[in-house]
């Protein structure tokens, strides 16, 4: 009984080794799978990490272009409006300067007008005023040639010449007072 009891006590004792041996080899194999896990865990934490930074980093290069884009554009539509508003400057100030010539030319010929037109004038002044001296000469001519008729006729009849002549003198006297000079 005795070696039966040794016996089974070997079996036993054999048999919590192997349990323990199995025991140890499950926990080392749990252990291993838990590192593996967790080593996993941590790859793809890692790689999750990474591609959030790829990420995060491409939003941001993205964005920055964007901007750098968004600025270019600002700025060559302003380089363009400012080139249209020289442009327009350039323009009016152009319409402006031909305005101003347009009304320079106009003056210069009104004025040019109005010194022709006074001119004209003095001249037909002067042409009437020649017309109607030439017709108070040619009347004191024929008022002349008639008093000196008359003297003569006077004369010829033997009648004084003196309330004639008197008569004659008094006439172109009168005449003369009347007659602008020129």
């Amino acid at each position: 009984m005795r070696d039966m009891m040794e016996e089974n006590y070997k079996r036993w004792h054999q048999h919590n080794e192997q349990q323990l041996a199995a025991d140890v080899q499950a926990a080392q194999q749990k252990e291993e799978e838990n590192a593996a896990a967790q080593q996993r865990r941590r790859q793809e934490a890692l790689a999750a990490q990474h591609r959030s930074n790829q990420q995060q980093l491409a939003r941001k290069a993205a964005a920055a272009q964007a901007d750098r884009a968004a600025d270019a554009a600002f700025k060559e539509a302003w380089g363009q409006r400012l080139a249209q508003l020289k442009q327009e400057e350039q323009q009016e100030a152009a319409e402006a300067r031909e305005k101003a010539l347009q009304v320079q030319r106009f003056q210069q010929w009104q004025s040019e007008h109005k010194v022709a037109k006074k001119q004209a004038q003095q001249l037909a002044d002067v042409q009437d005023a020649l017309m109607s001296q030439l017709a108070v000469q040619e009347a004191d001519e024929r008022v002349n040639e008639y008093s000196q008729l008359l003297l003569e006729e006077t004369a010829k009849r033997g009648l004084s010449t003196q309330p004639v002549a008197l008569h004659v003198v008094r006439a172109a006297k009168q005449r003369s007072a009347l007659t602008p000079s020129m």
